[in-house]
């Protein structure tokens, strides 16, 4: 059996840490570790838990703040891999990929028809490349004015709620409606809902307000359930585990970059659930397609309930969203095959009779007209750990 590890795992972040530690859970239980995971959190508790310790490595959930406790374990020579923020150069990071969180809320609000677009984010990194991925796909869709529409909360964790929502309804004033805006995190666009409400603005009619995390806390409490951007814990907590495993074989394995992990699903909640297009076939269009994706709408079923030829309504939707209606159903149909893929066992077969599609090969052509990754792909992609480090490097304990 192989030797046991102790791995000590110091954490700042309460509400992740669930995820992360399934994902290291997932990777000891499949890669057949025999690691114990001394726990830290707070990590006000880490000089007790710790101290007169060994430990042979660590996972860490710190901030640029936190240079007791890494140094603490640098100087003891343990190997360190961090969590949910960049430290590197000082040690390995394996973290979300912001730019990409920031192009995804960006598509899905371009999605729900909305012309006019607001930030609002803190100043530190993260929130920075939430931004720029945000706007780079906007710009992409011809939106340019998003600049004028960014607020960056300087000092954020010393600015106490009521000053925070005093600044944000200040900023509301200056936002023509309807606007879509992006918070860099839930507590951020918990406040921003927050500011709207004072302002006597209705969400998401007036501003549909979006976040990153889905951390129920500030999600799923309150009048105005909040739309978030889940971040892939789980996959963070299975690929630190992997970099841990590498380093405790190759203390000088070099790291250079952090590990990006893709975002997860978007959690869709009432503070978005609203279609801002102007033509009010269209909408209801849209809302018949989205809510029937899973039983497969048929173009026929669609015209049955729209009162318009399907000329005209192929004509309004290309003007509207770039696409036709049949399109759309497509498009509508293959994400809900992705979300099967992404979040179930489900047998390939088995999604494709959910889907509706006549036949397991039909479902595979529809994916591959779409260009996107066979379903095998996709779930590797999504729901694999890493590979196992010993088979790279073919190192023994």
């Amino acid at each position: 059996m192989e030797k046991g590890r102790q791995i000590v795992l110091a954490f700042q972040l309460p509400e992740a840490l669930p995820g992360v530690l399934e994902g290291i859970s997932r990777y000891v239980r499949e890669r057949h570790r025999n690691w114990r995971v001394l726990l830290c959190v707070p990590t006000q508790n880490f000089r007790s838990a710790f101290h007169g310790r060994f430990a042979d490595g660590a996972i860490t959930g710190l901030g640029p703040r936190s240079g007791q406790i890494l140094s603490s374990l640098l100087r003891k020579q343990v190997p360190v891999v961090n969590v949910i923020r960049n430290l590197l150069p000082r040690v390995p990071s394996v973290i979300s990929d912001n730019h990409a969180i920031g192009r995804r809320a960006a598509e899905y609000l371009l999605e729900r028809g909305f012309r006019h677009f607001g930030f609002v984010g803190v100043d530190l990194p993260w929130s920075h490349e939430r931004y720029e991925g945000f706007s780079s796909r906007l710009l992409e869709s011809g939106h340019t004015s998003l600049a004028k529409l960014q607020l960056v909360l300087k000092d954020y964790q010393y600015t106490s709620k009521v000053r925070a929502v005093t600044l944000l309804r200040k900023w509301l004033r200056k936002i023509p409606t309807p606007t879509a805006i992006l918070g860099a995190a839930d507590f951020i666009a918990r406040n921003v809902v927050n500011a709207c409400t004072a302002e006597g603005h209705v969400v998401p009619e007036h501003f549909a307000v979006m976040g990153v995390d889905d951390f129920p806390s500030e999600c799923q409490i309150g009048p105005v359930t909040l739309t978030s951007i889940a971040q892939d814990f789980q996959r963070i907590g299975s690929e630190a585990a992997a970099q841990l495993d590498t380093l405790i074989l190759n203390r000088n394995q070099p790291f250079l970059q952090p590990i990006l992990v893709p975002p997860g699903k978007i959690h869709v909640r009432s503070s978005t659930d609203v279609l801002a297009f102007d033509d009010p076939v269209i909408v209801a269009a849209l809302r018949m397609i989205i809510a029937r994706a899973p039983r497969a709408l048929t173009m026929k079923e669609l015209l049955r309930e729209i009162p318009l030829s399907r000329k005209w309504l192929d004509h309004r939707f290309k003007k509207a969203l770039g696409r036709t209606p049949s399109e759309e159903i497509r498009r509508q149909r293959l994400k809900h095959v992705h979300d099967l893929l992404a979040e179930s066992n489900m047998p390939l077969r088995q999604i494709a009779a959910r889907g509706r599609f006549s036949c397991l090969q039909n479902m595979l052509r529809s994916l591959r007209r779409a260009s996107g990754p066979s379903p095998h792909a996709f779930r590797r992609a999504t729901r694999d750990i890493p590979p196992d480090p010993r088979a790279d490097l073919g190192a023994q304990d």
